[in-house]
């Protein structure tokens, strides 16, 4: 089975994708209130749909998460719920959303994944100094 769609609310993904996806939301979440306070009345549109895209993407990545702990798709709307999405580990083996996103094809993956994860998350670093030293 391939990786559930980004935009899907359907399936499973593990705690390193829910964080990268978090992290990516935040960060072009950031920009876009950065640039906001420079947009024109006919960007604002652009701007709007921007953020209902960017929230759509995150929620979907939470509520697969949640699938992945053998939860509901509602758990993601409980307050300070994605915290603990970072901390628990998954349901071993196939649940009733789908296989262990650790099993078959995806295992490969995450060994080679790594790497590309760390950089992502050191640019992110990067970009919040930045994002705070500018202000």
């Amino acid at each position: 089975m391939s990786t559930p769609p980004l935009f899907s609310f359907r399936g499973r993904i593990q705690r390193i994708d829910h964080v990268l996806s978090t992290v990516v939301v935040i960060d072009l979440l950031l920009l876009l209130q950065k640039f906001l306070h420079s947009l024109d009345l006919f960007a604002l549109p652009v701007a709007v749909i921007s953020i209902i895209i960017l929230s759509w993407f995150g929620l979907a990545a939470r509520i697969k998460r949640c699938h992945d702990l053998g939860h509901s798709g509602f758990f993601a709307l409980i307050p300070l719920y994605g915290l603990l999405l970072i901390f628990m580990d998954g349901t071993p083996g196939e649940n009733e959303y789908g296989p262990n996103p650790k099993d078959g094809p995806h295992a490969a993956r995450d060994a080679s994944g790594l790497p590309l994860a760390i950089a992502i998350l050191i640019a992110s670093l990067g970009f919040w100094l930045v994002l705070a030293v500018s202000r």
